[in-house]
Formats: C-alpha cells, structure tokens, sequence
C-alpha cells in the first residue's frame, strides 16, 4: 500500500473537463507507476460546485461564483485533501482569493 497524498478536485465548472483530468490521473498512476489495485491509487475527492443563473448583474455573478469556489475549497478541506487542483483555466483568474 502507498501513502499518497489526497488530492481534492474542485471541479464542475466544465463537467467534462472534470472528469477528463481524474480519468487522466487514473491514467498516469496506471502507466507511469503500475497502478493495478485501489490500494495503487491516491485518494481522490471531487467538488463539483455549480453556479446558479440568475439575473444578476455581472458583479453579483462574479461574487457568487467566487463564494460557490471558496466553500468548494472548504469543503475539499475539510475532506481531508492534502492539495487541491481546478481543472478550470478561468477559475485561476481567482485564485488568489480562494
């Protein structure tokens, strides 16, 4: 058994890029280290937030979209992730607050 650390996805800002980069993960322990058995293989959380479409101004809706990232984060936290990786280009435009 291998004491890997546990990765937090924050993700669901693009489904599909979500799943692709933990498909990708799989992948890259698979071929790269062997991995064959779950025991092989990191822990791995996902959060996949959502943001709401309402009629907000633009800044309502960037202030809702960081808070939905935020308690993603706390979230992936409190699950116990040693990191966190977002599979989002434009989610790093708030990385800094997050």
């Amino acid at each position: 058994m291998h004491n890997y650390q546990k990765i937090g996805i924050l993700g669901g800002m693009g489904p599909d890029s979500t799943g692709d980069f933990f498909l990708r993960v799989i992948a890259l322990f698979q071929n790269n280290l062997g991995a064959n058995f779950t025991s092989d293989f990191p822990g791995i959380t996902v959060e996949s937030i959502t943001f709401p479409h309402k009629d907000e101004t633009k800044s309502e809706h960037e202030s809702t979209k960081m808070l939905a990232m935020c308690r993603g984060c706390q979230n992936l936290e409190m699950a116990g992730a040693d990191f966190i990786v977002i599979p989002c280009n434009s989610a790093h435009n708030y990385i800094h607050q997050m």
